[in-house]
């Protein structure tokens, strides 16, 4: 069993249902599920937002961080705009259903960039952090 897949020694926030214990003795149909890591940081990102719901700085990275593990893990995810001052991002969760935030647009208006130069800032970005 991998890193991902290990539950044995993870504690999730402060939370007592969200102890160890509570986590290996989950049950369905008596048999015990089988939990990976990224299913744990996925449901502890899941309490992250919900406490930080009206924080919109904080939750708007939390909720991309939870898309990218959704993914991950298989999960379909998707956007749509909503209108120019919104969007909504949508993970579906399997046998729970649809879940969806609706997230402000970036303030920082594109630059104009061709795809060269994108890559090109890529590039110099990398190099600059590798010399330091």
């Amino acid at each position: 069993m991998g890193d991902n897949d290990s539950i044995y020694s993870y504690k999730c926030l402060d939370d007592k249902k969200w102890s160890e214990e509570y986590i290996k003795n989950i049950l369905l149909n008596n048999e015990i599920l089988r939990i990976t890591q990224l299913e744990i940081n996925l449901a502890k990102l899941f309490y992250e937002i919900e406490i930080n719901d009206t924080n919109y700085d904080k939750r708007y990275h939390l909720v991309f961080e939870a898309m990218s593990i959704a993914g991950k893990l298989g999960y379909p995810t998707g956007q749509r705009q909503e209108d120019e001052e919104w969007y909504i991002l949508y993970i579906h969760l399997p046998e729970h259903g649809q879940i969806s935030w609706h997230m402000p647009s970036n303030k920082i208006k594109w630059d104009g960039h061709t795809t060269d130069e994108k890559y090109k800032r890529c590039r110099e970005f990398s190099s600059s952090v590798l010399k330091k």
